[in-house]
């Protein structure tokens, strides 16, 4: 039997996932020029990138152009219809112009199960943006994102520059405006090669370009979509303010005439704000258990194969091999009296005497129906397999 290749170890390594998030996560860049070409095999390729666009009628924002010399208008590579036209796609593209391939873990099952096994591990949502840079040039000006990234150097050579923070961990809706936010100091300089990987906290300045007289880049950017206490704290706000009508009362009359609050305000607001704070830590389990739900509730399923998994129920035996399926966000939880595992948006039910049979089930990406730590005979273990292949849950190997 095998545990399930935690991604964010494999992504991370040599550093510990735990000095990782102790020391990187939300505060400082991470480089790991490692001098491992195929630390990234198998998870993305330029031949990939060609079937995508000639198997595939793509339409535009799915496929983009960018160049930091102009910009690009979608006009120049679409037809009306927003259909991409290939032949302009190229054309731009040999004249300098970046490929940019939105969400393409959608599309590609590698990319999906690295995104949601990132998912699962960080509990944060996460999307696979992909880059492709002929030589010699740049996509993008000096730039933060409101997201933090993972950048996997998968093809190529890209030389990268850092600048300073000038937002620290700025929220989605501030957006970086480069009317507003003038490029700082460079405070690192580096080249990734392949294999090479770069973590950037949101708000920190970067740009990269491809090096001069060399071929083409091709790197993956994981995109984290984090849930902020701010989110947090306004679903709190909704709450309590359904309870308590001191939430719920207006603004005292006249307030807009005289600009300053009132001292009666200020006492309100005080006392709203020392009810408000009371309300939410009680409430805090709960409030957890919402955003938990809202993650795992909506990770689709993608199921590739389960025709054949279902076709083959009926042969398989106690000694027949089977793992968690991966890209499987789920959870379990358990009252005393039944465990239930939630996942693709549904909730199972189990006996409580199948708790522990079912985490391993689920935390195993390989092993067979008798290594199940359960009292269960033979019959009742291949219910539970069968049952959970049915759910997309495990398959067969």
């Amino acid at each position: 039997m095998t545990m399930t290749f935690p991604t964010l170890a494999r992504i991370l390594d040599p550093v510990p996932v735990e000095a990782f998030l102790r020391d990187h996560w939300e505060r400082s860049p991470l480089v790991l020029l490692r001098e491992r070409p195929r630390a990234f095999e198998g998870l993305l390729s330029l031949g990939d990138i060609d079937r995508y666009l000639g198997d595939n009628d793509l339409h535009h924002p799915s496929v983009s152009l960018v160049d930091h010399r102009r910009k690009i208008d979608p006009g120049e590579y679409t037809y009306p219809s927003g259909l991409i036209d290939t032949v302009k796609l190229f054309k731009l593209y040999d004249a300098g112009a970046t490929m940019v391939f939105a969400q393409l873990e959608t599309h590609h099952q590698p990319l999906f199960e690295c995104v949601r096994s990132l998912e699962l591990e960080l509990s944060t949502r996460f999307q696979a943006n992909i880059y492709l840079t002929p030589g010699s040039a740049k996509g993008f000006h000096p730039h933060y994102d409101s997201h933090d990234v993972f950048v996997a150097q998968v093809e190529g050579t890209k030389h990268w520059m850092l600048y300073d923070q000038p937002i620290e961990l700025p929220l989605r809706r501030q957006e970086f405006d480069p009317k507003v936010t003038p490029c700082g100091a460079v405070t690192r300089e580096f080249e990734l090669g392949p294999g090479d990987l770069l973590y950037i906290p949101r708000g920190i300045m970067h740009d990269a370009r491809t090096t001069e007289g060399g071929g083409h880049s091709l790197h993956i950017t994981f995109g984290a979509l984090f849930t902020s206490w701010t989110e947090l704290l306004a679903e709190a706000l909704g709450r309590w303010a359904i309870t308590d009508v001191h939430g719920r009362r207006g603004l005292p009359p006249g307030f807009a005439r005289g600009g300053a609050a009132s001292p009666e305000a200020r006492a309100y607001l005080a006392e709203a704000l020392r009810r408000f704070a009371s309300a939410a830590e009680a409430d805090a389990d709960g409030l957890f258990e919402h955003f938990a739900h809202d993650l795992v509730g909506t990770r689709h399923a993608r199921l590739p194969g389960q025709f054949a998994q279902l076709a083959g129920l009926g042969a398989l035996t106690v000694d027949s091999p089977v793992g968690v399926r991966p890209g499987a966000v789920l959870r379990i939880d358990s009252d005393g009296e039944r465990v239930t595992l939630s996942c693709y948006g549904a909730a199972l039910t189990f006996p409580a005497h199948a708790e522990g049979a079912l985490r391993f089930a689920v935390q195993h990406d390989r092993y067979t129906a008798r290594d199940l730590p359960t009292s269960l005979d033979d019959a009742g273990r291949m219910v539970l397999i069968r049952k959970l292949i049915k759910e997309g849950v495990l398959r067969a190997l």
